[in-house]
């Protein structure tokens, strides 16, 4: 890759949260003024700290501090070490020793490194990470993931370490094809691990889309796992009245199995799949129904964060009290004025998010231009408080209720990921469909949310069931002597996944910062696609995507090192493409769609420009986000 292209990846992983001290923390810091009461302002990093000290300091000299307690915004620091000499240089030596640790070269080297990027640090942290790097084969590869690790407050610990050196090393891209020859899978798990490769890297499964299926469908059925069957009901292929342990005795009835035993094994698999050559198995309807059915659950789920949607939850309910009292006048409740105002407000709020603008790629073409007008009705008549019930209104409430009722936990969405991969060619994707759904496969199946998924669980009554991903069928295989996958590959892999995890979140009390990684395989690259975005944080603890930045880096077979960088503001959106190549042609060949795109979702392209790489390396930074869910949807 490119070196303007590598550092550039970089950018996201060397901006530092700006954090409050910690007491026990280690850092740098210059007296900028003394304060009566043996009191000091000291600049530390970007933001100035007030503190009581335990002895007298000079305006204008740096020290390295140790912060001994912290009370009502008050610290108490105690001096380790300060400058020395004519040029006035820490003494990292003597620092070290006063820590407890001995002054080698290589633990100078980093020490100096930590004070340079004015990085805080616990005691124990730099012994821990002083332990690592004196054991790491590659000492300059150590060297900046424990930067990194210490800059990001990362828990110093070898497994930690580890998966962070794997991310920095590794590329998803390559790894798949390392495990993908699982041609001759000896074990079901084998075969699971060789379908999740198939959903992420967007390949055909190894066996057809009926019997595939039916293999999800046995393996559910016997563990007592209803998602599959909660995602038929809601995508209208089984009635709502129908029960699943109605559902389980069909299928174990075909198959000749039984609720509460193990999942299949893969000789029992091989005669359930001759056995549906003989006999269809009974799924709900045809795979080319199931798969309509599953694409259209799938485009119906909300791109909002959960206070929009609960936003919306109201103004439809508040929709369907207007209409029904008009309907049924003696039963019906009146909305009162308060009901009216709240409303209103509700109306006002989903407007300046481009809700309403959201929604329509959801709603039927006929019903389209219908919401569209009780839109600019509703709007006039809120301006009044008077509103009235028209037939148009029903149609939209209607349709509006039908979208929620078929809202998915996140279990759920994550098994319907899987669902719609193994369906797609039956139901032939869009370009942009296509890479959304492998976006998704990557996020819901690689096992880089298993740990958040599973406390999700406990803490809600979603159930306790999760959709298997590549990363929890690796660590299966990995206690299995048969499988035929090659331990090291399995570590390495797990290792990888739990690097991206890792590192895939941070934030301050302003602003969340999100980096992913996906196989450059969805979209032809030759590895893997970096993208870091950064956004200003809601109430609700998300990214407001409203303001926020995006960028992608990518190395395509033809254009090679690509930069696509998305800043947001106001729901306007700035694109800048930067390639070496002569690319504008391409790039305005693409405008339309793109614009038609960005309007479906609620979007405006304000500009589109393309820079050459070389001369715009540095202009590519995260911008200041101050002057501002996870809930950017990746439908963005």
């Amino acid at each position: 890759m490119n070196p303007s292209i590598s550092s550039l990846g970089k950018l996201q992983n060397t901006q530092q949260a700006s954090a409050a001290p910690k007491v026990g923390q280690v850092m740098t810091g210059k007296v900028v003024e003394l304060i009566p009461g043996n009191r000091a302002v000291v600049q530390v990093g970007k933001q100035q700290v007030q503190a009581q000290l335990e002895t007298s300091l000079t305006k204008g000299k740096s020290y390295v501090f140790q912060v001994t307690s912290s009370h009502d915004g008050m610290m108490q620091l105690k001096v380790i070490s300060q400058q020395k000499g004519t040029a006035q240089r820490l003494d990292v030596n003597q620092l070290l020793q006063g820590l407890g640790m001995k002054a080698t070269k290589l633990n100078v080297d980093f020490l100096n490194s930590l004070l340079k990027t004015e990085t805080p640090f616990q005691t124990a942290d730099l012994k821990q990470a002083l332990s690592i790097l004196q054991q790491s084969g590659q000492k300059n590869v150590a060297k900046d993931v424990l930067m990194q690790m210490m800059q990001k407050q990362y828990p110093m610990k070898p497994s930690v370490f580890q998966a962070i050196a794997t991310k920095q090393t590794t590329e998803v891209t390559q790894l798949l094809k390392q495990l993908q020859p699982v041609q001759s899978p000896q074990t079901m798990n084998d075969q699971k691990v060789a379908n999740l490769i198939s959903h992420l890297k967007g390949a055909p499964p190894t066996v057809s889309t009926t019997q595939s299926s039916m293999m999800k469908v046995v393996g559910e059925v016997v563990t007592n796992n209803p998602t599959s069957f909660q995602l038929f009901q809601k995508a209208g292929l089984i009635n709502d009245d129908a029960s699943f342990s109605r559902f389980q005795q069909t299928w174990n009835q075909w198959a000749g199995t039984k609720t509460g035993t193990q999942m299949p094994s893969l000789q029992q698999t091989q005669q359930l799949l001759s056995h549906a050559r003989q006999t269809p198995p009974p799924l709900p309807a045809s795979i080319d129904h199931i798969a309509q059915g599953m694409k259209r659950l799938f485009d119906q789920q909300l791109p909002m964060p959960k206070s929009e949607q609960q936003s919306l939850a109201r103004w439809t309910s508040q929709l369907t009290r207007l209409v029904d009292s008009a309907s049924t006048a003696q039963s019906a409740p009146k909305l009162t004025e308060s009901s009216i105002q709240k409303w209103a407000a509700d109306h006002q709020a989903l407007q300046q998010r481009q809700t309403f603008q959201k929604l329509l790629p959801m709603l039927s073409e006929s019903v389209r231009p219908v919401m569209e007008q009780v839109m600019r009705q509703l709007s006039q008549q809120m301006e009044q408080k008077t509103p009235v019930a028209t037939p148009a209104m029903r149609e939209v409430a209607g349709s509006l209720q039908q979208i929620q009722s078929s809202q998915l936990t996140h279990n759920q969405k994550a098994s319907l990921t899987e669902w719609v991969s193994r369906l797609a060619s039956d139901f032939s994707p869009s370009v942009k469909d296509s890479i959304l759904i492998k976006l998704k496969a990557m996020l819901d199946l690689s096992g880089v949310q298993d740990e958040s998924m599973l406390k999700r669980a406990v803490m809600s009554e979603e159930g306790m069931t999760k959709e298997p991903s590549l990363k929890s069928s690796l660590l299966q295989s990995m206690q299995d002597p048969q499988t035929a996958i090659r331990p090291e590959t399995a570590r390495q892999m797990v290792s990888l996944i739990n690097g991206i995890q890792v590192s895939a979140h941070q934030e301050t009390n302003q602003t969340i910062q999100m980096a992913m990684q996906f196989p450059g395989d969805m979209v032809g690259a030759t590895g893997d696609i970096q993208m870091n975005m950064e956004g200003r944080k809601t109430k609700d603890g998300e990214i407001d995507p409203d303001f926020c930045h995006v960028v992608f880096f990518l190395s395509l077979e033809h254009f090679e090192d690509t930069v696509v960088d998305l800043n947001i503001v106001n729901r306007r959106v700035g694109v800048t493409v930067y390639n070496h190549h002569e690319v504008e042609d391409v790039v305005e060949e693409f405008k339309p769609s793109l614009v038609e795109g960005l309007k479906q979702v609620g979007y405006q392209l304000s500009t589109l420009h393309v820079k050459p790489i070389e001369k715009q390396a540095n202009a590519i930074q995260t911008p200041d986000m101050s002057s501002g869910d996870e809930g950017v949807d990746i439908r963005i």
